[in-house]
């Protein structure tokens, strides 16, 4: 067994409006066949507005802890995680354009499926990619009290992709 630390940045699409950025930092257990991942990710905010009235809405926040274990392949300096885990965290809102606001922290859990590929450049470091889609379990809603509107909601499912990551091992 050896450690390792993986550090990412990419997009995501469902979990909170529009697309936006995903950093990532993943520190993992590593096997030979197998990685045990734990994983905190932060969707920096993002702007949630009513079509009718644009200076009314939300801003929106993510951050998520996951555990995921991940069965690996491997092809001479290629690697493939083939990556499955539970997701639980916040969605942080906060009110904007009322004359009251409020901000408010919801629970976000998800379960995921991670494949992705990376190539060893050097026995201490590796870099690639990592497609997600997660199915939301518990979905956040933020709603204006008096106007009973909905603000904002994750759908029932995400996307992320993870353009670029290295990866950082101890190889022994």
């Amino acid at each position: 067994m050896r450690g390792g630390v993986r550090l990412g940045a990419g997009l995501s699409f469902g979990d909170l409006p529009g697309v936006g950025a995903l950093l990532r930092l993943t520190p993992a257990l590593i096997w030979p066949r197998a990685r045990l991942e734990f994983e905190v990710s932060y969707g920096p905010l993002r702007r949630a507005r009513f079509d009718d009235t644009p200076g009314r809405g939300a801003d929106l926040q993510l951050a998520v802890g996951a555990v995921r274990g991940c069965p690996l392949l491997h092809a001479r300096k290629f690697e493939f995680p083939l990556c499955a885990g539970l997701e639980l965290g916040a969605l942080y809102g906060r009110g904007v354009g009322y004359e009251i606001t409020s901000e408010a922290r919801q629970l976000f859990v998800a379960l995921h499926l991670a494949p992705g590929v990376f190539y060893a450049v050097h026995p201490r470091v590796a870099v690639g990619g990592i497609v997600e889609g997660a199915v939301h379990i518990v979905r956040p809603r933020f709603v204006v009290e008096n106007l009973g509107r909905s603000i904002a909601a994750p759908w029932r499912a995400s996307a992320r992709c993870s353009r670029w990551k290295s990866d950082f091992r101890d190889p022994s």
